[in-house]
């Protein structure tokens, strides 16, 4: 399993796991986070193209009125949806990667724009190309 969600307290359920033998993903599904969780921490990308060198990622993790999982980040300014977590997260992880290739891509042309250079330092500083 390559990420984990989480109640509103993190550490809450960091205090319960290093008092016991369970895992962190092990007390976040033996308690039902899912079904109420908000947001979800990622540790690895299914991507072939790029990975996380800081990990994890906080994604918060909401449910529209007509029952769409989204899944997004603030700081980045993104987010991915589906009908599923597996789709939100599909959906999340694919915006991401071509949000970094795009943003680098214009980087090594020179062509970022000053408005941009933040969110690229940001991106940089989380992912890497394979």
């Amino acid at each position: 399993m390559n990420y984990t969600f989480l109640q509103k307290r993190p550490l809450f359920l960091y205090d319960k796991v290093s008092n016991s033998s369970q895992s962190l993903d092990e007390v976040v599904f033996s308690e039902n986070y899912l079904e109420n969780s908000r947001g979800l921490l990622i540790f690895n990308l299914s991507s072939d193209k790029i990975y996380l060198k800081n990990a994890p990622l906080f994604i918060d993790r909401d449910v529209d009125e007509d029952g769409n999982i989204i899944y997004s980040n603030s700081d980045l300014e993104i987010f991915g949806y589906g009908d599923t977590d597996e789709e939100a997260r599909a959906d999340f992880e694919k915006v991401l990667e071509d949000l970094y290739i795009c943003f680098n891509q214009e980087k090594e042309k020179n062509n970022l724009h000053n408005n941009a250079i933040p969110l690229w330092n940001l991106l940089d500083n989380i992912l890497k190309e394979k």
